[in-house]
C-alpha cells in the first residue's frame, strides 16, 4: 500500500485463504492524511514478478485482464 503514488510502500499482511479457489485476502493499517488521499496497492508473486504500474504498459487492446496497480481515492473527514 502506498499513499504517495508508489514512492514508499507499507507491506500488508496476507491472510490464509479458506480454499485455493478463493480470493487472496490481505489487510493493513494506514495513517491517512486529511483530505482526499489516493491509496495505491500492488502485489507480486513467489518469483518476484510485480504488477505493472500503469494499464498502458500492457498489451491489451480491449482492456481485459488489467492487472496494473489498483488506485482509489477516499475522503477522510
Amino acid at each position: 500500500m502506498s499513499l504517495d503514488g508508489g514512492l514508499t510502500w507499507t507491506r500488508a499482511a496476507v491472510d490464509d485463504p479458506p480454499s485455493p479457489w478463493e480470493w487472496q485476502l490481505w489487510h493493513t493499517t494506514l495513517d491517512l492524511p486529511a483530505g482526499p488521499p489516493e491509496i495505491t496497492a500492488r502485489a507480486w508473486d513467489d518469483t518476484g514478478a510485480a504488477q505493472p504500474e500503469f494499464p498502458a504498459s500492457l498489451w491489451n487492446p480491449a482492456g481485459y485482464d488489467n492487472n496494473s496497480w489498483a488506485r482509489v481515492r477516499v475522503d477522510v473527514g
